[in-house]
């Protein structure tokens, strides 16, 4: 029986047991107060019917005396006692003598009595069951009238009447039942059975319909229906709401039934499954795939999964279409439901979610590259920097000796020229552990903001002069605006080697090219979780980035992931060192930027330069020159700390040289207890920042202890910012890096010794 038929029998059968009930109790009721009053009633009903009984008679029996009609009584009297209420009528004169009796009751016989008397009369009939004595006083005469009355008859009058009351009022019931049936059929369950048939469609009602119902529903069934008919359209929108949603998930959205088979799915299906929703559903669980042994392999994981009552399972696989890796992300919950039969947890159906992550899969392993590129770099990058830091302790040594020996021999001579192309022999030396240190992000990098617009005008005046005919170089700043300043954080001269360096790759590739362009340009930069997670480093700062693109030959996929490794090439033997673009990555690295490289063979290639972008102006001044002018002392006592015997030796000697007097020792350990013995006696201390047992910067920490003001200058073969690493910001104190040239140093320790005077670089 349907739901609906239940509920319209169970609200008939509620209100006929609710009026059944109250109705059974009003009877009871009334029954009680019946057996309760009857007596009474009957009573009263027998006073009346004897009241006026003895009035009439007694007004006729009277008439009949004066009249002196003894027959007319008589007759009247018999007849009278026919009725079956009367059982008798006796007229007794007042001297007892018993004038007449009718008698009709066959309880009453008076025939014993030789003389009634009032007493003896209603003795007599109070004796007799269900008989009453009543009497009057007939008028004018001293005769009275007794009058013998029988309650049977009036009490099955009484009993009748209640009896025919009740059947009317049982009779009122079941018609009111009947008719509460009637007004129930027409008023609420017809309408509830045209409502559900409409809810069974699970369509919304249209307004015609609702207003018909309304009026045939009562008022508060109305306001129920238009209730339900707002949560329809309620639940309708938030359905399709829901749907809506699904279809803007950023993948398909499916279910499926026990059997495997897909039950539903959302409209993204064309562009994952390529298959469209109605298409979809009835199919096999990856029955959309082209490669039926990764089908098997994805059913294989599924029974094992269902086997084990997993809940969930992803899965991510690649496929092969059109010669090319498709991968698919699928991430399935599975929905087990208890058996009605065996009381367990059985398989009930699964919904997932599936995307084409080709794209992520992509960018996942340029990321991976990226690390393992970064990675791999730092590794680098360290050992070339322990190996730049030995080899400018031996350039420092170099060029000290070289200061030395140049004060030895006359200007011009053999010995003199002999020198100078040492010197110089260390300049491009030096110049060759600055690569090195770049490479591993160790360089002197002077990190300012630095006005980008005059930089790249100036690059490409002096660039675009010396190109060959056939290529051309293009400048596009049209992103930036023209009468802002915009600065970028980096080292200015640097940033033009960095240009300089990929203009000159660019040129090379485009060689072979007829017309190429070379074009240096500004683009915006794709601020998205892509770029985030390829430079987490510059998820929160403001980006500019620098383009610079060529139209020459490209590079060959299998070499992209090595074009950033030290002294890799893809130049003829003799054209380079391969130092150009492991040089630029270490720069842009210390410059707090990234570079990425694109590049197709036969199209060209595309270098991006991220760098932070400053809010303030500029305040790139350019790069100071270092002094030429030697500054002496006055003998004062300097006392020197390094690891390298020669290093100390040759500054000891160049001390000297400048007048002053040098203390030299191995280490801090032994620079500090020189101090504690001699404190007042040295003026200066000059310290190697990394040494055994005791570098420079614990040391200089305990030597202030002893004295405060004492001048400190450290002596670095790393780059100028370890200042800020290592906290060496202290007062009275500068840094040099090696190899050092002797003005250079003197200008230094001229300036902390005598700081009241200024140093002339004449």
């Amino acid at each position: 029986m349907k739901l609906q038929e239940l509920s319209h029998h169970s609200l008939r059968y509620a209100l006929t047991r609710t009026i059944l009930l109250w109705s059974g109790l009003f009877f009871t009721l009334l029954a009680i107060i019946f057996i309760l009053t009857f007596d009474d009633v009957r009573g009263y009903t027998m006073q009346k019917v004897a009241e006026y009984r003895l009035n009439y008679q007694t007004q006729e029996f009277a008439k009949h005396l004066r009249e002196k009609d003894a027959t007319s009584i008589g007759e009247e009297s018999d007849a009278l006692v026919q009725d079956p209420e009367i059982a008798g009528i006796i007229l007794i004169d007042a001297s007892g003598e018993l004038l007449h009796t009718s008698i009709h009751d066959d309880h009453l016989s008076l025939d014993s009595f030789s003389k009634i008397t009032p007493s003896t009369l209603a003795s007599t009939v109070y004796d007799t069951p269900h008989l009453h004595l009543y009497e009057s006083n007939i008028p004018d005469s001293n005769i009275k009238l007794y009058l013998v009355l029988d309650d049977r008859p009036i009490t099955r009058a009484i009993q009748t009447s209640t009896l025919i009351t009740g059947i009317v009022m049982l009779m009122l019931v079941l018609l009111s039942i009947f008719a509460l049936h009637r007004v129930l059929h027409m008023q609420i369950i017809g309408p509830l059975e045209q409502l559900r048939t409409i809810i069974s469609s699970g369509e919304s009602m249209p307004d015609k319909v609702i207003e018909q119902m309304e009026h045939s529903l009562p008022s508060e069934a109305g306001e129920i229906l238009e209730t339900y008919d707002q949560l329809v359209h309620a639940e309708h929108a938030m359905a399709q709401r829901f749907h809506d949603m699904l279809d803007r998930v950023p993948g398909c959205v499916w279910s499926a039934s026990a059997d495997l088979k897909y039950s539903d799915a959302s409209a993204r299906s064309v562009q994952v499954f390529n298959y469209p929703q109605s298409q979809l559903k009835g199919l096999d669980l990856w029955s959309w795939l082209p490669d039926e042994q990764q089908r098997d392999i994805n059913l294989r994981q599924l029974h094992e999964a269902i086997s084990t009552r997993t809940p969930s399972l992803e899965m991510a696989y690649c496929i092969q279409v059109g010669g090319k890796e498709q991968w698919f992300g699928e991430n399935i919950c599975l929905h087990y439901a208890k058996s009605t039969v065996s009381g367990e947890n059985t398989f009930a159906g699964l919904f997932g979610i599936s995307n084409e992550i080709t794209q992520r899969k992509a960018e996942e392993g340029a990321i991976q590259g990226m690390q393992q590129q970064a990675r791999k770099m730092e590794a680098v990058g360290t050992l070339v920097g322990g190996i730049a830091h030995e080899f400018n302790n031996m350039l420092a040594g170099i060029v000290g000796n070289i200061f030395l020996l140049k004060s030895e021999f006359e200007e011009g001579s053999q010995s003199a020229i002999r020198l100078a192309r040492i010197e110089k022999l260390s300049n491009r030396a030096a110049g060759l552990v600055d690569q090195l240190l770049a490479f591993g992000r160790r360089s002197r990098i002077s990190i300012r903001d630095v006005d980008l617009v005059p930089l790249l005008q100036q690059v490409y005046a002096i660039e675009s002069a010396g190109l060959p005919s056939h290529i051309k170089l293009r400048l596009d700043i049209t992103k930036l605006a023209a009468n802002e300043s915009i600065a970028v954080r980096a080292d200015s001269s640097l940033l033009r080697q960095v240009l300089t360096s990929l203009i000159s790759n660019a040129t090379d590739a485009c060689k072979q090219t007829s017309a190429a362009e070379i074009n240096v340009a500004v683009i915006d930069v794709e601020s998205n979780v892509a770029f985030t997670s390829r430079f987490p480093q510059l998820s929160d700062k403001h980006v500019l980035c620098l383009c610079v693109s060529d139209t020459g030959s490209g590079i060959q996929s299998d070499l992209l992931s090595r074009v950033f490794d030290p002294f890799f090439t893809t130049k003829e033997v003799g054209q380079g060192t391969g130092m150009g673009l492991s040089m630029v990555y270490g720069l842009m690295e210390g410059f707090g930027g990234a570079i990425e490289l694109k590049s197709e063979e036969g199209v060209g290639t595309s270098v991006h330069l991220y760098l932070q972008q400053s809010d303030s102006q500029s305040d790139d001044q350019g790069q100071t020159a270092l002094p030429s002018t030697l500054h002496y002392g006055q003998g004062e006592t300097i006392l020197i700390a390094d690891d390298e015997q020669m290093v100390r030796e040759a500054a000891s000697d160049m001390l000297v040289k400048l007048n002053y007097k040098p203390v030299a020792v191995e280490n801090g350990e032994v620079a500090l207890h020189h101090i504690e013995k001699h404190a007042d006696d040295v003026d200066m201390a000059l310290l190697d920042l990394i040494m055994p047992i005791m570098g420079g910067a614990e040391a200089a920490d305990k030597m202030r202890l002893i004295r405060p003001d004492l001048p400190i200058v450290f002596v670095t073969g790393y780059n100028l910012s370890e200042i800020a690493n290592r906290d060496l910001q202290l007062p009275k104190s500068q840094v040099v890096t090696k190899p050092y040239q002797v003005a250079h140093l003197s200008q230094i320790i001229a300036s902390l010794l005598h700081p009241e005077q200024k140093p002339d670089d004449s």
